[in-house]
């Protein structure tokens, strides 16, 4: 499945086994979505309350992490 037009996705992916802690393992996920949508310009990923957003900007990938988050406040789609 590709999704072209899709320019932010964000992921609940804190019940892994194991939660991908590393920012090289974050890397790779992020990597492997752009894969099959081109288009990202923003991942966010949620491991418990820390949210780690993925921003692209001149070709590279760019991470910032954010403590005692909570999803059901996140306002991603205000920055795309």
């Amino acid at each position: 499945m590709r999704m072209h037009s899709l320019q932010s996705i964000e992921l609940d992916v804190g019940r892994w086994n194991p939660p991908p802690y590393a920012k090289q393992s974050q890397r790779v996920l992020v990597s492997e979505l752009c894969t099959f949508c081109p288009s990202l310009k923003l991942v966010m990923l949620w491991i418990g309350h820390t949210r780690a957003r993925w921003t692209l900007a001149n070709q590279q990938w760019h991470l910032v992490v954010d403590i005692r988050q909570l999803p059901q406040h996140s306002n991603i789609w205000c920055y795309v």
